[in-house]
């Protein structure tokens, strides 16, 4: 994609990046730095991982750090509000640890992003990126599974709930 319509597209807009303190979403608000936003709102449960993101960007003046999960619906539509762009970075994404604890990534990844989705309709979310996996195409294990009804759930039209 050209720099110039990235630039245009993020330019003065307020992100919010759920899972902003995982590997992903790290490096997502990276990226997004460059392009101008008005402000970037990190959005995740981990507390620890806040506080040292703020300090290694502690001269930013456009980030925010909100503590909550994408599992908390009420939470996440708070985190929602007055977000033009949503980057769904939040996931289990670690194939053990999904496949020793399932219903954990039943969790985040299927209801996590179905809170996404619904909090961000609500909210009138201009666009919301979701992030997925290659496993996803055929998947053969937990995580996999769980991020193909995950892309489901954000690409059908006619899914409400």
């Amino acid at each position: 994609m050209n720099e110039n319509i990235i630039a245009h597209m993020l330019s003065g807009k307020n992100i919010l990046v759920t899972g902003g303190t995982g590997s992903f979403g790290h490096q997502i608000v990276r990226d997004l730095i460059p392009y101008g936003p008005a402000c970037i709102h990190i959005y995740s449960r981990d507390e620890k991982k806040q506080y040292d993101m703020a300090m290694s960007y502690k001269d930013s003046k456009i980030l925010r750090f909100n503590i909550g999960d994408v599992r908390n619906l009420e939470r996440t539509r708070d985190a929602m509000r007055g977000i033009d762009i949503v980057f769904n970075a939040a996931a289990l994404k670690q194939v053990p640890n999904c496949e020793y604890a399932p219903f954990e990534a039943c969790e985040t990844n299927i209801i996590g992003a179905n809170n996404v989705r619904r909090a961000a309709i609500e909210a009138g979310v201009q666009t919301v990126v979701s992030i997925s996996t290659d496993k996803a195409v055929k998947p053969v294990n937990v995580m996999g599974m769980t991020k193909a009804i995950q892309e489901r759930i954000m690409l059908d039209p006619t899914y409400s709930n």
